[in-house]
């Protein structure tokens, strides 16, 4: 439920739900191509100013967004039309929503196929409760922290911790795992020998803290000294590498630190 593609999906039934919840309707709105978070949370307020839905989508449909939002402007509000209408059961607005978010999702995220099927599961979810107001309540108050606490996975006999999950760091964000390990952290790596320039170190270090921030209660970061490469069949080149200059004195004084042979 902390992925940042299943907070992406709720936030439309959440803001559905609750035209007041500001956290969700900007975070929804500004899914949309051209839309910032200032706009957002100027089309979310003025949206929570309005009592009667109709009113305040009326307003909305009068708005121009700018070139670049396109048709998605109309998709949406005919997508808040439809989930703010109290007609349409629980599993048809999440497909609804999936449909629409679908594409978003494609040029958001890697593993796009992947994140569509953590969602595709929501509509499994959704089957156990009544309505909307239900399922987000519960979500809220008991959030189960992988699949591995969902009906069908016990079923299948799947243990909680008998699996290791691999990703780039780029896919990890929304994540969290009681334990991580940050592998290459070396300078070359990390920060890439491809950052020259000071935006670009910038970035790398945005992502380091990306990476560090996943661990729940365990972190190790591992920063190899010596490689061996074979960059061409006939080389057997080999190297030292410094560890990585984001883990300067300030920041070892946090750390312990290991070294092996």
């Amino acid at each position: 439920m902390e992925s940042a593609h299943i907070k992406d999906l709720l936030s439309f039934l959440r803001f559905a739900e609750n035209r007041r919840d500001e956290v969700a309707g900007v975070r929804a709105l500004s899914l949309l191509p051209g839309i910032g978070a200032k706009k957002a949370l100027d089309l979310v307020a003025q949206f929570a100013s309005f009592d009667d839905v109709e009113k305040a989508l009326a307003v909305w449909k009068a708005w121009k967004p700018p070139k670049s939002t396109g048709p998605m402007w109309a998709k949406f509000l005919k997508l808040f039309e439809e989930l703010t209408g109290g007609k349409l059961p629980l599993a048809k607005q999440i497909a609804q929503t999936l449909k629409f978010y679908e594409p978003i999702l494609e040029e958001k995220y890697d593993e796009y196929k992947t994140r569509l099927a953590d969602l595709e599961q929501l509509q499994e979810i959704a089957a156990k409760f009544k309505d909307r107001t239900e399922m987000l309540t519960d979500l809220t108050l008991d959030p189960p922290n992988s699949t591995d606490e969902l009906p069908e996975t016990k079923a299948k006999g799947k243990k909680p911790d008998d699996f290791l999950t691999l990703s780039t760091i780029h896919s990890a964000k929304g994540l969290e795992w009681n334990t991580v390990y940050v592998i290459h952290a070396s300078d070359g790596f990390i920060p890439s020998d491809k950052a020259t320039d000071t935006e670009g170190i910038e970035e790398e270090l945005r992502l380091f803290y990306v990476a560090l921030t996943r661990a729940k209660h365990r972190l190790f970061i591992c920063s190899p000294r010596y490689f061996f490469n074979r960059f061409n069949s006939w080389s057997d080149d080999d190297g030292y590498r410094d560890v990585s200059r984001f883990i300067d004195a300030n920041v070892k004084k946090t750390l312990q630190e290991v070294k092996g042979r």
